[in-house]
């Protein structure tokens, strides 16, 4: 019977440049040189300034928005000094320019009492000086004199209506006053941004500086890192096939070597004074024939 065969393969890779293409290997070596050559001409860092200097204007801007943030500003501080004075009724009735015009005016009415009231009232009772008529009608001018000072008077009435109309319509803008610090510290944090940006982007830049320089001789090398791998990367592959005896060959053997071990041990026993088995029969038939006399 014929069977199926077995075997063994190696394969073994091998590193070729085509040859298909002419003078490659000159080639080759040429731009292996080249890229030597440029990986050992090292490159510099730029040297140059790579971060622009902050203007002056920059730098007084922030300076005053920081200024501001930290003192506030005058006229928002007078606002709240006034709006707390008008809060604490600090501005009722202590308006100095009321009462000069309270004053300029009740001289004026005294003066105009004195130099044209009371002497048109002499003039027409000239003969009845001192009499009813004449009382009557002084009383009934100082009557009128007394209205008019009390017309002047109510100025100091509608002085404090004002002021306290002014104190409930200030109540609205307690609130804006009120945040006035919140929108201060903003100022004064957007102020701090600023130079914290310029400074970290300066520090960046610094970094990505001292970075380039540093990865430049890893350039250098890769250049000729990358040739070298370039070119060991054109392979080729071999199969070599072993010769190996065939399957059913190998089967049968083991099964003959498995009966000629079976035929070897088959005829013995473990128990010396068995007779009469088969096992002791084939023992008796061994014995005569290699000519041991028996019993």
């Amino acid at each position: 019977m014929s069977g199926g065969g077995g075997g063994g393969n190696s394969t073994v890779y091998t590193n070729l440049l085509p040859t298909y293409i002419p003078g490659v290997q000159a080639k080759v070596e040429e731009w292996l040189s080249a890229a030597n050559s440029l990986s050992l001409s090292t490159f510099s860092a730029y040297s140059g300034t790579t971060y622009a200097a902050q203007d002056s204007n920059e730098t007084d801007g922030i300076a005053a928005v920081a200024t501001r943030g930290r003192y506030g500003s005058t006229i928002e501080l007078d606002g709240k000094a006034f709006l707390r004075n008008l809060y604490d009724g600090l501005k009722i009735n202590v308006n100095p320019k009321i009462a000069a015009m309270y004053a300029a005016e009740i001289e004026e009415l005294l003066e105009q009492f004195d130099d044209e009231v009371l002497p048109a009232i002499r003039a027409n009772h000239v003969f009845a000086w001192g009499g009813s008529e004449h009382n009557v009608a002084e009383a009934r001018a100082a009557k009128k004199m007394m209205a008019k000072i009390n017309e002047i008077a109510k100025t100091f009435y509608e002085d404090y209506a004002a002021e306290r109309q002014m104190q409930q319509q200030g109540m609205a803008h307690a609130t804006p006053y009120g945040l006035q610090c919140i929108r201060d510290m903003e100022m004064l944090r957007q102020a701090g941004i600023y130079a914290r940006e310029y400074d970290q982007g300066y520090k960046m830049d610094a970094w990505e500086r001292w970075n380039e320089a540093a990865i430049l001789p890893v350039r250098d090398l890769d250049i000729l890192g990358n040739a070298v791998r370039t070119v060991l990367s054109t392979s080729r592959s071999q199969t070599t096939k072993y010769y190996g005896p065939p399957k059913w060959t190998q089967i049968a053997g083991a099964a003959m070597a498995g009966l000629s071990l079976y035929s070897m041990y088959s005829g013995t026993s473990l128990n010396p004074y068995t007779k009469g088995t088969t096992s002791g029969a084939s023992s008796e038939q061994g014995k005569s024939n290699m000519g041991i006399p028996l019993d």
